[in-house]
């Protein structure tokens, strides 16, 4: 049989979590920022995470090999992009992610047309469940 295993996040620790056996396999990755983890999300076509917390750092990982393959500050794209100064905003932001040939840019303008990292036909997250610090997705049955 298949073990259930989970993403958990407890205060911007990433680990597995195997259901079956109750026990915390393996830490993935600490996520740095306001509020540790905020959301996570799975691919299953390219076996990438992604994940944010609350002052808008992604980071993005190969879950196959757990290798941390670029992190984006969209705080700092924001700056960028309208030249304002920090502040408080409630408006959501729709950032195109896109595989990268070279070392990860602020800049994401490309003359070719690359695979997007995050496919329209991921679909295959199982569970998400939210507690008051604590956040679980399940990625496989």
């Amino acid at each position: 049989a298949c073990d259930k295993l989970w993403i958990g996040c407890v205060k911007g620790e990433i680990f597995i979590v195997d259901t079956i056996q109750l026990i915390c396999k393996t830490q993935l990755t600490t996520i740095v920022g306001q509020g540790g983890c905020q959301t996570m999300t799975y691919d299953t076509l390219q076996n990438r995470m992604l994940i944010g917390n609350r002052s808008g750092l992604i980071t993005i990982w190969n879950t196959n090999n757990r290798q941390r393959l670029f992190e984006i500050n969209l705080e700092d794209i924001y700056q960028k992009s309208y030249h304002m100064q920090q502040k408080i905003y409630k408006t959501e932001m729709l950032l195109n992610l896109r595989n990268q040939i070279e070392e990860p840019k602020t800049n994401f303008s490309s003359s070719t047309s690359p695979t997007d990292i995050i496919s329209t036909l991921s679909n295959e997250l199982k569970t998400i469940q939210i507690y008051d610090n604590l956040l679980f997705a399940c990625y496989r049955d």
